[in-house]
């Protein structure tokens, strides 16, 4: 990334830098108090479960949260959940998810069930969260595709077009377009999966 240097102001440069780190790192973790991103790459977890952040908060590297001396990582989390209840039932209704590795809640509109989280690049299945084998669910339980998801934003696909239009496309042009719409957003996903 050195280009960058040369291209862009050095504020600009320096911002473009850190923020290729934040993506790339491998571990990582966001200060609870600051929101400061710390890469957890270069930090030994042997030599200690705790570090202080910039802002002075004390850390617990090993569940991403403050720190918790009177109590275990397991014993905190279920501290912490009650004041999240309300966040986790909508969760549930609404059929989100949250990444095994740090917590980040994920939503599918549609895809495939291979996810990377956007926050720590932990890849898992979206049904059943466990970790993401070769080319599927390492359980080898859950379809690589759901054929549901694809189908609702399909749909909304060709409900935005219409609303662009202001007028409904006709029925079998609609179905047309709903199809179209869904080969689109397979070949569009990202995933290198093969159908």
């Amino acid at each position: 990334m050195s280009i960058n240097r040369h291209i862009l102001p050095a504020g600009d440069a320096e911002t473009l830098t850190l923020r290729m780190s934040e993506r790339e790192a491998s571990s990582k973790m966001y200060c609870p108090t600051c929101n400061k991103f710390i890469n957890l790459d270069y930090v030994d977890a042997q030599e200690s479960t705790e570090l202080m952040c910039i802002c002075e908060t004390v850390l617990c590297i090993r569940c991403k949260s403050k720190s918790h001396p009177r109590f275990t990582c397991a014993e905190n989390k279920a501290n912490m959940d009650g004041d999240n209840t309300l966040l986790l039932e909508v969760a549930r209704q609404e059929g989100w998810k949250q990444c095994r590795n740090c917590n980040a809640m994920i939503e599918l509109t549609h895809g495939c069930n291979h996810i990377t989280c956007s926050s720590c690049r932990h890849e898992f299945c979206f049904q059943c969260l466990s970790p993401w084998g070769d080319r599927t669910c390492s359980t080898g339980a859950c379809d690589v595709w759901d054929e549901d998801r694809l189908l609702a934003a399909g749909e909304a696909r060709v409900a935005a077009e219409e609303n662009a239009l202001q007028r409904p496309i006709p029925a079998v042009a609609r179905e047309q377009h709903v199809q179209r719409a869904m080969v689109a957003l397979r070949e569009n996903e990202g995933c290198d999966h093969e159908w």
